[in-house]
Protein backbone atom coordinates (compact mmCIF):
# COMPACT_ATOMS: atom_id res chain seq x y z
CA UNK A 1 0.00 0.00 0.00
CA UNK A 2 1.32 3.42 -0.80
CA UNK A 3 2.13 6.04 1.72
CA UNK A 4 1.31 9.57 1.51
CA UNK A 5 2.19 12.27 3.83
CA UNK A 6 0.30 15.57 3.70
CA UNK A 7 2.69 18.72 4.64
CA UNK A 8 0.89 21.69 5.80
CA UNK A 9 0.66 24.58 8.33
CA UNK A 10 -2.08 24.38 11.04
CA UNK A 11 -3.25 27.79 9.93
CA UNK A 12 -4.34 26.45 6.58
CA UNK A 13 -6.60 23.45 8.26
CA UNK A 14 -9.19 24.65 6.02
CA UNK A 15 -7.64 23.49 2.50
CA UNK A 16 -5.50 20.33 4.75
CA UNK A 17 -9.08 19.43 5.22
CA UNK A 18 -10.47 19.34 1.48
CA UNK A 19 -7.31 17.87 0.11
CA UNK A 20 -7.56 15.07 2.76
CA UNK A 21 -11.43 14.38 1.88
CA UNK A 22 -10.54 13.98 -1.78
CA UNK A 23 -7.83 11.59 -1.21
CA UNK A 24 -9.95 9.71 1.35
CA UNK A 25 -12.84 8.69 -1.73
CA UNK A 26 -10.79 5.55 -1.64
CA UNK A 27 -8.59 4.00 1.03
CA UNK A 28 -7.82 0.91 -0.31
CA UNK A 29 -4.82 1.22 -2.18
CA UNK A 30 -3.30 4.57 -0.19
CA UNK A 31 -2.58 4.70 3.35
CA UNK A 32 -2.14 8.77 4.06
CA UNK A 33 -0.60 10.47 7.21
CA UNK A 34 -0.93 13.69 8.99
CA UNK A 35 -0.03 14.91 12.51
CA UNK A 36 -3.84 14.46 13.55
CA UNK A 37 -3.05 10.80 13.87
CA UNK A 38 -0.92 11.29 16.30
CA UNK A 39 -2.55 10.26 19.36
CA UNK A 40 -2.35 11.37 23.09
CA UNK A 41 0.38 10.28 24.59
CA UNK A 42 2.46 9.60 21.26
CA UNK A 43 6.25 10.86 21.06
CA UNK A 44 5.10 12.81 18.43
CA UNK A 45 8.37 13.88 16.88
CA UNK A 46 9.16 9.86 16.74
CA UNK A 47 6.00 9.80 14.06
CA UNK A 48 6.45 12.65 12.10
CA UNK A 49 9.86 11.11 11.27
CA UNK A 50 8.78 7.58 11.05
CA UNK A 51 5.66 8.68 9.18
CA UNK A 52 8.16 11.06 6.64
CA UNK A 53 10.93 8.28 6.32
CA UNK A 54 8.04 5.55 5.24
CA UNK A 55 6.05 7.63 2.83
CA UNK A 56 6.40 7.23 -0.94
CA UNK A 57 4.94 10.95 -1.83
CA UNK A 58 4.35 13.81 -0.11
CA UNK A 59 1.78 16.22 -0.99
CA UNK A 60 3.13 19.88 0.05
CA UNK A 61 0.56 22.94 0.72
CA UNK A 62 2.55 25.63 -0.43
CA UNK A 63 0.71 29.35 1.48
CA UNK A 64 3.16 32.02 3.03
CA UNK A 65 2.14 30.24 6.72
CA UNK A 66 4.00 27.15 4.82
CA UNK A 67 6.97 29.24 4.02
CA UNK A 68 6.89 31.17 7.94
CA UNK A 69 6.73 27.85 9.97
CA UNK A 70 10.34 27.12 11.24
CA UNK A 71 9.21 23.52 12.05
CA UNK A 72 7.85 22.91 8.69
CA UNK A 73 11.26 24.15 6.94
CA UNK A 74 13.94 23.14 9.00
CA UNK A 75 12.33 19.34 10.18
CA UNK A 76 9.67 18.00 7.45
CA UNK A 77 10.74 20.05 4.25
CA UNK A 78 14.27 19.24 4.86
CA UNK A 79 13.81 15.73 5.66
CA UNK A 80 11.77 15.08 2.27
CA UNK A 81 14.18 16.72 0.59
CA UNK A 82 16.46 14.28 1.41
CA UNK A 83 14.66 11.09 0.95
CA UNK A 84 13.41 12.79 -2.54
CA UNK A 85 17.40 12.34 -3.53
CA UNK A 86 18.05 9.26 -1.31
CA UNK A 87 14.92 6.83 -1.89
CA UNK A 88 13.17 8.68 -4.69
CA UNK A 89 10.24 9.89 -2.17
CA UNK A 90 8.10 12.01 -5.02
CA UNK A 91 7.05 15.57 -3.98
CA UNK A 92 3.61 16.99 -5.06
CA UNK A 93 3.31 20.46 -4.10
CA UNK A 94 0.05 22.41 -4.30
CA UNK A 95 -0.12 25.84 -4.46
CA UNK A 96 -2.80 27.77 -1.92
CA UNK A 97 -2.51 31.37 -2.08
CA UNK A 98 0.23 33.63 -4.08
CA UNK A 99 3.17 33.86 -2.29
CA UNK A 100 7.11 34.34 -3.72
CA UNK A 101 7.26 30.16 -4.64
CA UNK A 102 10.80 31.55 -6.89
CA UNK A 103 12.41 32.76 -3.87
CA UNK A 104 13.05 28.65 -3.29
CA UNK A 105 15.34 26.94 -5.36
CA UNK A 106 13.96 23.18 -5.16
CA UNK A 107 10.27 24.35 -6.40
CA UNK A 108 11.75 25.51 -10.07
CA UNK A 109 11.94 21.81 -11.33
CA UNK A 110 8.76 20.47 -10.07
CA UNK A 111 5.42 20.72 -11.13
CA UNK A 112 2.76 22.78 -9.02
CA UNK A 113 -0.75 21.89 -8.97
CA UNK A 114 -3.31 23.56 -10.12
CA UNK A 115 -0.97 25.90 -11.63
CA UNK A 116 1.36 29.00 -10.63
CA UNK A 117 -0.92 31.49 -11.63
CA UNK A 118 -4.38 29.94 -10.12
CA UNK A 119 -3.94 29.13 -6.41
CA UNK A 120 -6.45 27.41 -4.81
CA UNK A 121 -7.89 30.08 -2.65
CA UNK A 122 -8.78 32.01 -5.91
CA UNK A 123 -11.05 29.39 -7.56
CA UNK A 124 -15.13 29.26 -7.57
CA UNK A 125 -16.52 26.34 -5.28
CA UNK A 126 -17.67 25.13 -8.27
CA UNK A 127 -13.69 25.08 -10.28
CA UNK A 128 -12.41 24.34 -6.85
CA UNK A 129 -13.86 20.96 -6.77
CA UNK A 130 -12.66 19.67 -10.16
CA UNK A 131 -9.12 21.06 -9.25
CA UNK A 132 -9.30 18.96 -6.13
CA UNK A 133 -10.58 15.91 -8.24
CA UNK A 134 -7.64 16.43 -10.43
CA UNK A 135 -4.72 16.64 -7.50
CA UNK A 136 -6.16 13.75 -6.85
CA UNK A 137 -5.89 11.70 -9.60
CA UNK A 138 -2.48 12.82 -10.15
CA UNK A 139 -1.48 11.63 -6.88
CA UNK A 140 -3.05 8.02 -7.80
CA UNK A 141 -0.80 8.33 -11.24
CA UNK A 142 2.53 9.21 -9.46
CA UNK A 143 2.01 6.24 -7.21
CA UNK A 144 1.19 3.97 -9.90
CA UNK A 145 4.21 1.29 -10.66
CA UNK A 146 6.48 1.85 -13.11
CA UNK A 147 7.42 -1.00 -15.53
CA UNK A 148 10.64 -2.72 -14.51
CA UNK A 149 13.49 -1.81 -16.24
CA UNK A 150 13.93 -5.47 -17.32
CA UNK A 151 10.52 -5.66 -18.32
CA UNK A 152 10.59 -7.17 -21.82
CA UNK A 153 9.20 -5.21 -25.27
CA UNK A 154 6.25 -7.62 -24.88
CA UNK A 155 6.00 -7.19 -21.62
CA UNK A 156 5.42 -3.42 -22.38
CA UNK A 157 3.03 -4.42 -25.36
CA UNK A 158 0.75 -6.14 -23.56
CA UNK A 159 0.55 -2.91 -21.21
CA UNK A 160 -0.95 -1.25 -24.38
CA UNK A 161 2.58 1.50 -25.16
CA UNK A 162 2.38 2.84 -28.24
CA UNK A 163 5.11 1.82 -30.75
CA UNK A 164 5.49 5.48 -31.63
CA UNK A 165 3.34 8.81 -31.46
CA UNK A 166 3.92 11.96 -33.53
CA UNK A 167 1.58 15.20 -31.78
CA UNK A 168 4.36 18.33 -33.07
CA UNK A 169 1.57 19.63 -35.73
CA UNK A 170 -1.09 19.34 -34.01
CA UNK A 171 -2.68 22.31 -31.90
CA UNK A 172 -3.35 21.70 -28.05
CA UNK A 173 -6.21 22.89 -26.08
CA UNK A 174 -6.44 24.36 -22.10
CA UNK A 175 -7.79 21.59 -19.83
CA UNK A 176 -11.13 23.68 -19.96
CA UNK A 177 -13.11 21.40 -21.14
CA UNK A 178 -17.12 22.21 -21.22
CA UNK A 179 -19.98 19.68 -22.10
CA UNK A 180 -19.88 17.45 -24.97
CA UNK A 181 -18.92 14.51 -22.82
CA UNK A 182 -21.47 12.83 -24.75
CA UNK A 183 -19.24 12.57 -27.68
CA UNK A 184 -16.33 10.62 -25.66
CA UNK A 185 -18.60 7.96 -26.25
CA UNK A 186 -18.78 8.34 -29.81
CA UNK A 187 -14.85 8.00 -30.16
CA UNK A 188 -14.18 5.29 -27.51
CA UNK A 189 -16.89 3.24 -29.65
CA UNK A 190 -15.59 3.98 -33.10
CA UNK A 191 -11.95 3.26 -31.28
CA UNK A 192 -13.86 -0.10 -30.09
CA UNK A 193 -15.94 -1.28 -33.72
CA UNK A 194 -13.91 -2.90 -36.23
CA UNK A 195 -16.78 -1.79 -38.47
CA UNK A 196 -15.81 1.96 -37.94
CA UNK A 197 -12.73 2.99 -39.94
CA UNK A 198 -12.79 6.82 -40.64
CA UNK A 199 -15.12 8.94 -38.27
CA UNK A 200 -15.95 12.79 -39.41
CA UNK A 201 -16.25 15.20 -36.98
CA UNK A 202 -18.23 18.07 -38.71
CA UNK A 203 -18.99 21.64 -37.51
CA UNK A 204 -18.08 25.26 -38.04
CA UNK A 205 -15.05 27.19 -37.21
CA UNK A 206 -14.80 27.92 -33.13
CA UNK A 207 -17.29 25.28 -31.98
CA UNK A 208 -14.64 23.23 -30.46
CA UNK A 209 -13.54 20.15 -32.88
CA UNK A 210 -10.15 20.19 -32.10
CA UNK A 211 -10.29 20.64 -28.51
CA UNK A 212 -12.40 17.86 -28.27
CA UNK A 213 -10.39 15.17 -29.64
CA UNK A 214 -7.43 16.93 -27.81
CA UNK A 215 -9.24 16.03 -24.65
CA UNK A 216 -10.12 13.22 -25.27
CA UNK A 217 -6.76 12.02 -26.26
CA UNK A 218 -6.04 13.09 -22.90
CA UNK A 219 -8.12 10.56 -21.54
CA UNK A 220 -7.22 8.19 -23.88
CA UNK A 221 -3.21 8.26 -22.39
CA UNK A 222 -4.43 7.77 -18.75
CA UNK A 223 -5.49 4.14 -20.46
CA UNK A 224 -1.99 4.15 -22.26
CA UNK A 225 -3.89 5.15 -25.80
CA UNK A 226 -5.80 1.49 -25.12
CA UNK A 227 -3.60 -0.61 -27.72
CA UNK A 228 -3.08 1.97 -30.26
CA UNK A 229 0.17 0.90 -31.90
CA UNK A 230 1.04 4.32 -33.55
CA UNK A 231 -0.23 7.41 -33.07
CA UNK A 232 0.13 10.19 -35.76
CA UNK A 233 -1.98 13.01 -35.51
CA UNK A 234 -1.68 16.42 -38.33
CA UNK A 235 -3.66 19.61 -38.69
CA UNK A 236 -3.99 21.37 -41.74
CA UNK A 237 -4.97 24.49 -40.54
CA UNK A 238 -3.58 27.84 -41.59
CA UNK A 239 -3.95 31.51 -41.38
CA UNK A 240 -7.03 32.41 -43.19
CA UNK A 241 -8.27 29.01 -44.64
CA UNK A 242 -10.35 29.03 -47.90
CA UNK A 243 -10.65 28.36 -51.51
CA UNK A 244 -7.95 31.54 -52.26
CA UNK A 245 -5.19 29.77 -50.04
CA UNK A 246 -2.46 27.43 -51.76
CA UNK A 247 -2.82 24.39 -49.22
CA UNK A 248 -0.96 21.42 -50.16
CA UNK A 249 -0.77 17.74 -48.37
CA UNK A 250 2.93 17.26 -49.53
CA UNK A 251 4.22 18.10 -46.23
CA UNK A 252 1.59 16.12 -44.65
CA UNK A 253 2.83 12.98 -46.71
CA UNK A 254 6.16 13.39 -46.45
CA UNK A 255 5.99 13.55 -42.35
CA UNK A 256 3.66 10.61 -42.76
CA UNK A 257 6.14 8.58 -44.51
CA UNK A 258 9.10 9.16 -42.46
CA UNK A 259 6.95 8.24 -39.21
CA UNK A 260 5.45 5.18 -40.51
CA UNK A 261 9.12 4.27 -42.63
CA UNK A 262 8.26 4.18 -45.94
CA UNK A 263 11.55 3.38 -47.92
CA UNK A 264 12.80 5.72 -50.14
CA UNK A 265 9.40 8.27 -50.10
CA UNK A 266 11.06 11.38 -51.93
CA UNK A 267 11.64 9.82 -55.21
CA UNK A 268 7.95 8.88 -55.66
CA UNK A 269 4.79 11.10 -56.20
CA UNK A 270 2.15 11.25 -53.60
CA UNK A 271 -0.12 9.24 -54.92
CA UNK A 272 2.39 6.66 -54.54
CA UNK A 273 2.85 7.84 -51.29
CA UNK A 274 -0.50 7.69 -50.15
CA UNK A 275 -0.95 4.27 -51.19
CA UNK A 276 2.40 3.07 -49.18
CA UNK A 277 1.12 4.82 -46.56
CA UNK A 278 -2.34 3.21 -46.74
CA UNK A 279 -0.91 -0.04 -46.74
CA UNK A 280 1.18 0.55 -43.23
CA UNK A 281 -1.08 2.02 -42.07
CA UNK A 282 -4.30 -0.40 -42.41
CA UNK A 283 -2.16 -3.54 -41.25
CA UNK A 284 -1.21 -2.00 -37.57
CA UNK A 285 -3.56 -0.32 -34.93
CA UNK A 286 -3.01 3.32 -35.58
CA UNK A 287 -4.80 5.87 -34.80
CA UNK A 288 -4.32 8.66 -37.59
CA UNK A 289 -5.72 12.35 -36.77
CA UNK A 290 -6.41 14.85 -39.39
CA UNK A 291 -7.36 17.59 -37.86
CA UNK A 292 -9.36 21.00 -39.96
CA UNK A 293 -9.22 19.36 -43.66
CA UNK A 294 -11.73 21.25 -44.98
CA UNK A 295 -8.33 23.45 -47.44
CA UNK A 296 -7.87 20.21 -49.08
CA UNK A 297 -11.64 19.50 -49.85
CA UNK A 298 -13.88 21.06 -52.82
CA UNK A 299 -16.08 23.70 -51.51
CA UNK A 300 -17.24 24.12 -55.48
CA UNK A 301 -17.85 21.42 -57.97
CA UNK A 302 -18.01 18.13 -56.19
CA UNK A 303 -18.42 19.47 -52.28
CA UNK A 304 -16.28 17.43 -49.92
CA UNK A 305 -13.80 15.59 -52.00
CA UNK A 306 -10.37 15.77 -51.20
CA UNK A 307 -8.32 17.56 -53.97
CA UNK A 308 -5.24 15.81 -53.08
CA UNK A 309 -4.43 12.46 -54.90
CA UNK A 310 -1.93 10.95 -52.18
CA UNK A 311 -4.37 12.21 -49.82
CA UNK A 312 -7.29 11.21 -51.66
CA UNK A 313 -5.83 7.47 -52.46
CA UNK A 314 -4.93 7.41 -48.29
CA UNK A 315 -8.07 7.76 -47.18
CA UNK A 316 -10.51 5.66 -49.88
CA UNK A 317 -7.90 2.67 -49.02
CA UNK A 318 -8.00 3.37 -45.44
CA UNK A 319 -11.87 3.38 -45.18
CA UNK A 320 -11.87 0.14 -46.74
CA UNK A 321 -9.56 -1.72 -44.59
CA UNK A 322 -8.30 -0.29 -41.46
CA UNK A 323 -6.84 -2.34 -37.73
CA UNK A 324 -7.10 1.30 -36.56
CA UNK A 325 -8.91 4.53 -36.92
CA UNK A 326 -9.00 7.61 -39.17
CA UNK A 327 -10.23 10.93 -36.77
CA UNK A 328 -10.94 14.04 -39.10
CA UNK A 329 -12.58 17.19 -38.39
CA UNK A 330 -13.37 19.91 -40.57
CA UNK A 331 -16.55 22.49 -41.91
CA UNK A 332 -17.42 20.02 -44.80
CA UNK A 333 -18.29 16.86 -44.93
CA UNK A 334 -15.97 13.94 -46.92
CA UNK A 335 -17.61 13.01 -49.85
CA UNK A 336 -16.68 10.09 -51.97
CA UNK A 337 -15.45 8.42 -48.93
CA UNK A 338 -16.78 5.78 -46.59
CA UNK A 339 -17.07 7.17 -43.51
CA UNK A 340 -19.13 7.65 -40.06
CA UNK A 341 -19.83 11.59 -39.36
CA UNK A 342 -21.27 13.28 -36.19
CA UNK A 343 -22.15 16.78 -36.85
CA UNK A 344 -20.77 18.76 -33.53
CA UNK A 345 -23.83 20.59 -31.88
CA UNK A 346 -23.44 23.94 -30.13
CA UNK A 347 -23.29 24.16 -26.35
CA UNK A 348 -26.82 23.83 -24.39
CA UNK A 349 -27.26 26.78 -22.16
CA UNK A 350 -25.94 25.03 -18.83
CA UNK A 351 -22.93 24.29 -20.99
CA UNK A 352 -22.08 27.48 -22.21
CA UNK A 353 -22.90 29.20 -18.67
CA UNK A 354 -20.64 27.06 -16.74
CA UNK A 355 -17.70 28.00 -19.76
CA UNK A 356 -18.74 31.80 -18.70
CA UNK A 357 -18.56 31.30 -15.15
CA UNK A 358 -15.03 29.36 -15.76
CA UNK A 359 -13.98 33.47 -16.48
CA UNK A 360 -15.84 34.57 -12.51
CA UNK A 361 -17.73 36.42 -14.31
CA UNK A 362 -20.70 37.96 -11.63
CA UNK A 363 -23.86 37.26 -13.27
CA UNK A 364 -26.42 34.39 -12.35
CA UNK A 365 -26.60 30.99 -13.58
CA UNK A 366 -29.71 31.83 -15.19
CA UNK A 367 -27.94 35.46 -16.78
CA UNK A 368 -24.99 33.43 -18.53
CA UNK A 369 -26.97 30.53 -19.82
CA UNK A 370 -28.98 33.30 -21.01
CA UNK A 371 -25.84 34.92 -22.75
CA UNK A 372 -24.90 31.26 -24.13
CA UNK A 373 -28.38 31.47 -25.47
CA UNK A 374 -27.90 35.06 -27.21
CA UNK A 375 -25.16 33.62 -28.91
CA UNK A 376 -25.90 30.45 -29.84
CA UNK A 377 -23.71 27.99 -28.21
CA UNK A 378 -20.86 29.33 -29.99
CA UNK A 379 -17.83 28.15 -28.22
CA UNK A 380 -15.10 30.09 -29.04
CA UNK A 381 -17.55 33.25 -29.01
CA UNK A 382 -17.98 32.39 -25.47
CA UNK A 383 -14.77 32.29 -24.81
CA UNK A 384 -13.77 35.56 -26.28
CA UNK A 385 -16.89 37.35 -24.34
CA UNK A 386 -15.48 35.96 -21.65
CA UNK A 387 -12.29 36.78 -21.43
CA UNK A 388 -13.47 40.51 -22.71
CA UNK A 389 -15.72 40.72 -19.91
CA UNK A 390 -13.14 40.35 -17.33
CA UNK A 391 -10.32 42.35 -18.61
CA UNK A 392 -12.49 45.04 -19.85
CA UNK A 393 -15.47 45.19 -17.78
CA UNK A 394 -14.68 44.43 -14.87
CA UNK A 395 -16.29 40.41 -14.60
CA UNK A 396 -19.59 42.88 -14.72
CA UNK A 397 -21.83 41.07 -17.54
CA UNK A 398 -24.58 43.36 -16.88
CA UNK A 399 -22.22 45.41 -19.31
CA UNK A 400 -21.79 43.91 -22.22
CA UNK A 401 -23.93 46.29 -24.01
CA UNK A 402 -21.10 48.39 -23.81
CA UNK A 403 -19.95 46.23 -26.66
CA UNK A 404 -20.70 48.64 -29.29
CA UNK A 405 -20.06 46.25 -32.61
CA UNK A 406 -21.64 43.23 -30.20
CA UNK A 407 -25.07 44.41 -29.51
CA UNK A 408 -25.70 46.20 -32.58
CA UNK A 409 -26.72 43.29 -34.57
CA UNK A 410 -28.35 40.81 -33.06
CA UNK A 411 -29.70 38.81 -36.21
CA UNK A 412 -27.04 36.80 -36.69
CA UNK A 413 -25.55 34.69 -33.45
CA UNK A 414 -23.20 32.92 -35.84
CA UNK A 415 -21.14 35.55 -36.36
CA UNK A 416 -20.84 36.61 -32.44
CA UNK A 417 -16.67 35.61 -32.28
CA UNK A 418 -15.93 37.97 -35.65
CA UNK A 419 -17.66 40.49 -33.63
CA UNK A 420 -16.34 40.20 -30.08
CA UNK A 421 -12.74 39.97 -32.40
CA UNK A 422 -13.39 43.79 -33.72
CA UNK A 423 -14.24 44.07 -30.18
CA UNK A 424 -10.59 43.11 -29.24
CA UNK A 425 -9.68 45.04 -31.92
CA UNK A 426 -11.06 48.03 -30.83
CA UNK A 427 -9.77 47.78 -27.44
CA UNK A 428 -6.09 47.10 -28.35
CA UNK A 429 -6.20 50.75 -30.32
CA UNK A 430 -7.10 52.05 -27.41
CA UNK A 431 -4.04 53.66 -26.59
CA UNK A 432 -2.09 54.03 -29.81
CA UNK A 433 -1.96 50.86 -32.62
CA UNK A 434 1.35 48.88 -30.81
CA UNK A 435 -0.42 46.11 -29.11
CA UNK A 436 -2.57 45.74 -32.60
CA UNK A 437 0.53 46.17 -34.47
CA UNK A 438 2.07 43.36 -32.64
CA UNK A 439 0.01 40.91 -33.32
CA UNK A 440 -0.41 41.61 -37.42
CA UNK A 441 2.78 40.87 -37.16
CA UNK A 442 2.51 37.36 -35.52
CA UNK A 443 -0.15 36.56 -38.21
CA UNK A 444 2.68 36.36 -40.50
CA UNK A 445 3.39 33.03 -39.24
CA UNK A 446 1.06 30.28 -40.54
CA UNK A 447 2.09 27.79 -37.11
CA UNK A 448 4.85 27.50 -35.03
CA UNK A 449 8.43 27.04 -35.82
CA UNK A 450 10.65 23.83 -36.03
CA UNK A 451 14.04 24.88 -34.52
Amino acid sequence: MSKVFICYSHADKEYFDLINKHLSVNKKDIDIWSDIKIEGGDNWRNEIHKALNSCNLAVLILSSNFFNSDFIQNLELKQLLENEFEKGTKLLPILLEDCDIEAFSWIEIKQILPSRDKPLETLKKKVLKTKLKEISQRIRELLAPVPDESTTKEDVKSKNYPDAIDINNFPASNDDFFGREKYFDVLDKAWDDEQVNILSFIAFGGIGKTSLIDNWLKRMKKNHYRGAKNIFMWSFYSQGSGEDRQISAIEFLNEACKFFRVKNFLKKDSYAQGRELADIISNQRTLLILDGLEPLQSSLENIGEVKDNGLQVLLKRLSRQNKGLVIITSRIKLAFIDNQYEELEKLEDSEGAELLDSFELNGTKKELEQISNNFDGHALALKLLGSYTKVVLDGDINRIDEIESLMNDKSNASKHATKMLNSYKKYLQRDGKIELDILKLVGFFDRAISI
